[in-house]
């Protein structure tokens, strides 16, 4: 009798159909693990910066560094980093073609926490690929995506010396340092920008209870921050409100209120505004 060597058509059908089953359930679970192993890189660069910037206090007698990006001597003389910044000096404050990455890399080395931490990662998770050619600031922002390519992902928030009308100025003025937080993960796609621009805001008014400046949810849906007592941690986003707003392709709309929100809430508690009856009482 003659033995039959090899698959059936049928047979090798079921193994291709079987392998394309299983390809299907690995490819979310590799993403998610990727997205997971970005989030400790980015834990690791919260640690970093927070430790730096509670260095810089201790060396200026209590006094907050800088959270704007856009020096002015008058106002911002000593930021804690600098927007691109070309070999002459000029610093961009919005999309102009012809910005490298080396511009951006200058303006990370002028800040005045660069001399703390030098190292160009720190300031980059690497769950944000705003700065890859052919992704996604390329699709956002079609025919000068250079002008548009972000590398540094955190911004410091407005209300520790960011906005000059109301913010904290002193380190023991932060009165509850372990739930207010200083380094946010920033997304920014928006129109004007050429990089995460400025503090990072909640919208002014009375209540300070509107999104102005996107999150970053490059972690499934979670965030990394670090706070003022100096810890730092990966936050899990609740309200699918707060995702939906951050991932959208063009973040310029001021004042999105979104009632009820209770991630809006956590970050509107942990604003370190000057005025007693806004700090800390969402």
């Amino acid at each position: 009798m003659r033995r039959r060597h090899g698959f059936t058509l049928v047979e090798l059908l079921v193994v291709i159909a079987i392998i394309a089953v299983l390809v299907s359930i690995m490819i979310p679970a590799l993403a998610a693990a990727r997205q997971a192993a970005t989030g400790s890189v980015c834990l690791s660069n919260q640690r970093a910066l927070i430790l730096a910037y509670m260095l810089y206090i201790e060396d200026n007698d209590d006094w907050l560094v800088d959270g704007w990006s856009t020096p002015d001597v008058a106002r911002h003389p000593d930021t804690w980093v600098h927007n691109p910044t070309t070999a002459d000096g000029y610093i961009y404050g919005w999309p102009t073609a012809g910005i490298t990455m080396e511009d951006r890399f200058r303006g990370i080395r002028k800040g005045a926490l660069w001399e703390y931490n030098r190292d160009y990662d720190v300031y980059h998770c690497p769950g944000d690929r705003r700065h890859i050619e052919g992704t996604v600031m390329d699709q956002v922002k079609p025919g000068r995506p250079e002008a548009y390519r972000m590398w540094r992902t955190y911004s410091i928030q407005g209300g520790l010396h960011g906005e000059p009308a109301y913010s904290i100025l002193k380190y023991n003025d932060i009165r509850q340092p372990g739930s207010t937080y200083v380094f946010v993960e920033e997304d920014y796609k928006g129109q004007y920008h050429c990089c995460n621009n400025n503090s990072w805001v909640l919208c002014w008014g009375d209540n300070m209870d509107a999104w102005c400046d996107p999150l970053a949810p490059y972690h499934n849906d979670r965030s990394t921050l670090s706070f003022a007592d100096g810890h730092a941690r990966i936050v899990q986003w609740q309200d699918e409100r707060t995702i939906e707003y951050a991932w959208s392709e063009d973040c310029t709309t001021d004042m999105v209120r979104q009632p009820d929100n209770p991630d809006l809430k956590f970050m509107i508690s942990g604003y370190g505004i000057r005025l007693p009856r806004f700090l800390h009482n969402p």
